[in-house]
């Protein structure tokens, strides 16, 4: 920023020539830091100050943000085109405080590989079709649990796949609320190896999990469900309407979406998880919800087109290993999950021993088969 003299010497090429002026480069600084850094506006405005001297306000920050906006609305349009002509795309929401205190919208997201899309709204299907991505898109879409993504009419789509790392969490959440059993343990266990083996089959450049390897990862999972839906009964009356025991809903999903679980595992061009979306829309900085020192989860490739930004597909962080007998299908050396941040108020998942087994029930006894 400069102030207007007699014979405006020095002054650079692209900063107007008005009493008080500001170039381009000072403008891509405001957006980079509150776009790409996450920086509120108030501290952005205040971190321009302390490093550049320029007094500049809030509104400035804001046409910034809006002028860049404008310049690349074209290459938005030519990114959400991409993710929706994509064979899969993952979607994530996050709750996002914006303006005074009381206010919560959330960010919504649409990813792939080398693309990503942001749009600001509500947690609602119209909100989920703003963007224009979902009506379209005729590939799998990867997600959390939210129903909205599961609704029957997207039939136009090519199929669902269940993020399993979402699903390593909620069982994560099922140990905590039922301290001392096996069937959370025992499916975070397969869940982890079918993600595992997907990377290895992937890595191999094989279109499917092995028979070998899948079967008996997929018959410990599906027992672990059995297991479940056993433990916990359900509360009889309306299923929309009827509030059921903490633990119950989770089996009764993977049991009902068991397809949409498995996917991925005889087709790994489909990831079997959405960290993609998870990176892409929470900024890179410790959880509300956990502490301070949580060790973050960093990605062994990157990739950028334009405004977009990627992560790879996702892998599960490693765990120091506790034995399992040898009798086990997942074989020794079973890995516990480590305390998700969801969950680190909880009491945590009782370690992995050589007494904890495969939990077998018959599937008629639940109605699985």
């Amino acid at each position: 920023m400069r102030l207007r003299s007699g014979a405006h010497r020095g002054r650079p090429a692209g900063v107007p020539d008005s009493a008080l002026s500001i170039g381009p480069r000072l403008r891509a600084l405001a957006v980079y830091l509150a776009v790409f850094q996450h920086v509120p506006v108030e501290r952005c405005r205040q971190l321009i100050a302390d490093v550049t001297g320029a007094a500049v306000s809030d509104g400035f920050i804001h046409s910034c943000l809006a002028t860049a906006a404008s310049l690349a609305a074209e290459v938005v349009q030519l990114i959400r085109t991409l993710i929706t002509a994509a064979a899969a795309a993952g979607f994530d929401e996050t709750a996002l405080r914006p303006g005074p205190a009381g206010n919560s919208k959330y960010v919504h997201g649409a990813f792939t590989e080398q693309y990503s899309a942001f749009w600001l709204g509500t947690r609602s299907l119209g909100s989920m079709q703003n963007a224009g991505i979902l009506p379209g898109l005729a590939g799998v879409v990867v997600s959390g649990r939210y129903q909205s993504y599961f609704r029957p009419r997207r039939a136009d789509i090519a199929g669902n796949q269940a993020c399993l790392s979402h699903l390593l969490r909620d069982y994560q959440d099922g140990a905590g609320t039922h301290p001392g059993a096996v069937w959370p343990v025992q499916a975070q266990r397969a869940l982890r190896g079918l993600i595992k083996a997907w990377h290895a089959a992937r890595e191999q450049d094989l279109a499917a999990i092995p028979g070998d390897v899948l079967e008996p990862l997929a018959h410990e999972f599906r027992h672990a469900v059995l297991a479940g839906l056993a433990s916990v009964p359900r509360v009889p009356g309306p299923k929309n309407s009827t509030k059921q025991r903490p633990g119950r809903e989770l089996p009764e999903f993977c049991r009902d979406r068991r397809d949409d679980v498995l996917r991925c595992t005889t087709d790994t061009s489909i990831w079997p998880a959405n960290n993609i979306s998870e990176r892409g829309v929470r900024p890179l900085k410790p959880s509300r919800r956990s502490p301070a020192a949580w060790p973050a989860t960093t990605s062994p490739r990157t990739a950028s087109a334009s405004a977009a930004t990627s992560a790879p597909p996702a892998s599960t962080a490693r765990t120091p290993r506790t034995s399992c007998s040898a009798s086990c299908p997942a074989g020794p050396g079973a890995r516990p999950q480590r305390r998700s941040p969801r969950s680190h108020h909880r009491a945590p998942a009782p370690p992995v021993t050589s007494r904890e087994c495969l939990v077998s029930l018959d599937a008629r006894q639940i109605g699985f088969a």
